[in-house]
């Protein structure tokens, strides 16, 4: 007796039906569901490019005044810096470079105010830091206001 295969309506599970020169009935079912998992040949750009990306962080935190003591900045000291501003701007040319980027609100959407900010939270959001606001109280001239500080920390799995 020849093996031929006969299509089959079994569970989804159950390729064919395959009968042995015995005439044995068998079932060939996939037990490994990794084999059907085609993993990419060219490696993501966070593993890629883990320098370039590292560098780019280290200039964003020299930008912002980011230390290891010092992790803290001022929004209003960037608002009022026009020079950072561009500077941090003039990284996303690296960033398109070195990092998945298009879902990131800087390069898809048309802002009208702080696209800065926005590169520098997606940069942080990306490398897995938190970038977290906090409000502080300031009297000036006898005028009570706000000033957003942003505290980075590196998140830890």
């Amino acid at each position: 007796m020849n093996n031929f295969f006969i299509e089959t309506t079994e569970p989804k599970d159950v390729n064919s039906i395959e009968v042995n020169s015995t005439g044995i009935i068998d079932k060939k079912v996939k037990t490994n569901k990794e084999d059907n998992i085609q993993k990419p040949n060219n490696p993501s750009k966070k593993n890629k490019f883990e320098n370039e990306r590292n560098e780019i962080i280290k200039k964003l935190n020299n930008i912002l005044g980011i230390t290891e003591t010092n992790y803290v900045f001022c929004l209003s000291d960037i608002d009022d810096d026009i020079i950072k501003q561009n500077q941090i701007i003039s990284l996303g040319e690296d960033v398109k470079r070195y990092f998945k980027y298009s879902g990131w609100p800087y390069f898809s959407k048309e802002l009208k105010d702080r696209k800065y900010l926005s590169l520098t939270k997606s940069i942080y959001k990306d490398m897995q830091y938190d970038m977290i606001p906090h409000l502080k109280p300031v009297i000036v001239d006898g005028k009570k206001f706000q000033r957003t500080n942003y505290v980075i920390m590196k998140k830890k799995y």
